[in-house]
């Protein structure tokens, strides 16, 4: 960890104190502030789950070309 410079302010922190102060900083920059549904903040219709079923993702996984099966299937539930 690189060390801030001395500053007349006052005394040397141990690496212990700065890493607590930057912990401290960083809990109160990100608080949770409940749930947020990611597709209406950005304005987009919630995709359809339900054509996901156990037996269609088992025979996508054992596609050779099954990343090219997967980004076909995205583009499709997107458009209907």
């Amino acid at each position: 960890m690189r060390r801030l410079p001395k500053s007349s302010v006052g005394a040397v922190k141990s690496d212990a104190e700065l890493d607590l102060a930057v912990r401290q900083i960083v809990s109160k920059a990100i608080a949770a502030e409940g749930v947020v549904d990611l597709f209406a903040a950005i304005g987009v219709q919630k995709p359809n789950l339900a054509i996901l079923s156990d037996e269609f993702l088992d025979e996508m996984h054992r596609l050779p070309q099954r990343h090219l099966a997967a980004e076909l299937c995205a583009s499709c539930s997107t458009t209907r």
